[in-house]
């Protein structure tokens, strides 16, 4: 008898995964005790479409006794991990166990939440934010490794609750200035722009037929709004939004995301204590010099450069009256920087600045 239970069920399973329009409403018209049935069977199923449909009911009707199956197949579904998302089954199943976790608010180990980046960087945050066991690890390999701002600045702000000197070193060892001056002669003028847009390529992925609707999260660096995930002079948030579209993702055009070094300036002088409005530092410095004389000129360009060095040395001082780095580390730390000088169009050749070296500034001129 037990064996012809066990085959109708199957069937039964077999038979919702016919055809798209019918099963959606079906599924989602199951009562609960028929839901937590399929769930339960699907939920380890070799097919990712059915895993991302059991985590879609364990998610929707809170079956918590099923929590724990959702955490073993993350794991699972992580076990041939790649590079890159490419939109297979198996990445949409592995997003969907994600999304269900996260909205049943499941604990996971930082060392499973840390392998969902770089494919999902939202999710592996969200999760590392949550997560119930010392994260610092896998935040600082996913700090060495983020190109996106609001990676870079979740990791950081988390790394920030409890700071350890070595997170600290690399905070200020990482620091780098760009600074650009440029040379006019007296009556003359100009501009140069700084920053660019550009278009933001999406993957173009196709959600195969009869998939359950997808959760799609970003995080932000916003004003308000979303769901705070690390806490800082800059918070990271999340959003997400639940989508039908066949072809969620598509490219757009904007003008990139926060820049890292601005945010990491910031949260330096977070850690030091300092009112940014009262500081001199900053990550971007551009300047106009008009050359009257070759002294004036050099003197000029001789107090940007210094603004800089003072405003740091104050900073690193602060970072250790803190506690927060020793006497010789911050004796160690030299300020970054990338000098571009640009000389007047009439090509009158500029007198030599001193070295860099000499103004405790480790970089380069570039003219």
């Amino acid at each position: 008898m037990a064996r012809h239970i066990w085959i109708f069920v199957a069937l039964f399973n077999a038979s919702l995964v016919l055809s798209r329009a019918q099963d959606l409403s079906r599924i989602d018209a199951l009562g609960a005790d028929k839901a937590y049935d399929l769930a339960a069977n699907w939920i380890l199923d070799r097919d990712p479409k059915l895993q991302a449909w059991a985590a879609e009911l364990i998610a929707k009707h809170q079956f918590t006794a099923l929590y724990p199956e959702l955490l073993t197949a993350l794991n699972e579904l992580q076990s041939n991990p790649s590079g890159k998302f490419a939109g297979t089954t198996e990445e949409l199943a592995l997003e969907a166990v994600a999304d269900a976790i996260i909205k049943a608010d499941v604990p996971v180990p930082a060392i499973d939440a840390r392998r969902l980046y770089p494919k999902f960087p939202a999710l592996a945050m969200i999760l590392l934010s949550r997560s119930p066991d010392d994260n610092h690890a896998a935040l600082l390999s996913i700090l060495d490794e983020a190109k996106a701002g609001e990676v870079w600045l979740a990791c950081a702000n988390l790394l920030a609750r409890n700071p350890s000197p070595e997170f600290v070193i690399q905070l200020l060892d990482e620091f780098r200035i760009f600074l650009r001056i440029l040379v006019f002669e007296p009556g003359t003028g100009g501009g140069m722009s700084y920053g660019d847009c550009y278009t933001i390529s999406e993957p173009a992925v196709q959600i195969p037929e009869n998939w359950p609707a997808i959760s799609i999260y970003s995080l932000q660096v916003p004003k308000s709004g979303g769901t705070v995930i690390a806490r800082g002079l800059n918070s990271v948030s999340f959003t997400s939004r639940v989508t039908a579209d066949p072809n969620p993702w598509k490219g757009h055009s904007g003008c990139g995301g926060p820049d890292i070094q601005e945010l990491r300036r910031d949260l330096i002088l977070q850690l030091a204590g300092i009112d940014p409005a009262r500081t001199g530092l900053r990550a971007v410095v551009l300047r106009d010099i008009v050359r009257k004389t070759d002294d004036q000129y050099r003197q000029d360009a001789v107090g940007i450069l210094q603004e800089q060095t003072k405003a740091f040395t104050e900073i690193v001082g602060q970072l250790q009256s803190k506690g927060l780095i020793t006497q010789a580390e911050a004796a160690e730390r030299s300020l970054h920087m990338r000098v571009y000088i640009v000389p007047p169009g009439s090509g009158s050749p500029l007198p030599a600045l001193p070295e860099l070296q000499l103004l405790g500034i480790a970089g380069a001129y570039h003219y």
